[in-house]
């Protein structure tokens, strides 16, 4: 897809593979000559409760986070993990990201990305979002990539 003006010719690519038990997204970002900061990510949604088993619990850890302004923006200062809830940016993920719910199914997304976002407040459901860059990257002086792909698996969890 060709954006408009004011985005000078600039595409944006956004595939899909659908496995057998897996979907497998891509996005790209080709500038074409428009010089702006670009952040690609995914931004699913996942409800704690899907009519079988017990609700989801989310397996994530990671090595460090961005400190949280009041603002809830990222601050740029890089601390250690804190407990959840978390609505934050983290960085060097331990492993892969898991969304069970037992006795039910199991979600697991692959991405080779810097950063990830995740949202766990809601009562309803839980964001996770691999993401080229954290959330008002450009005033971080932080460049997001141009690329990004990602492989969500499904299997069931007896």
């Amino acid at each position: 897809m060709e954006l408009p003006s004011p985005f000078n010719g600039a595409t944006v690519t956004q595939s899909y593979q659908i496995l057998d038990n897996a979907l497998r997204s891509s996005l790209e970002y080709e500038a074409n000559g428009c010089d702006l900061p670009i952040t690609l990510g995914f931004h699913p949604w996942f409800a704690r409760e899907i009519g079988r088993g017990d609700s989801a619990e989310l397996l994530f850890a990671a090595n460090k986070m961005f400190k949280r302004g009041d603002d809830y923006l990222p601050t740029g200062e890089i601390i250690s993990p804190t407990e959840p809830p978390w609505d934050d940016t983290f960085m060097e993920i331990n492993g892969v990201p898991e969304i069970v719910w037992p006795r039910a199914a199991r979600l697991t997304m692959e991405c080779d990305t810097p950063y990830w976002m995740v949202y766990s407040q809601d009562d309803e459901g839980i964001c996770i979002e691999p993401v080229t860059a954290p959330p008002d990257a450009q005033n971080l002086g932080i460049q997001g990539d141009s690329y990004i792909e990602c492989l969500i698996t499904f299997t069931e969890d007896l």
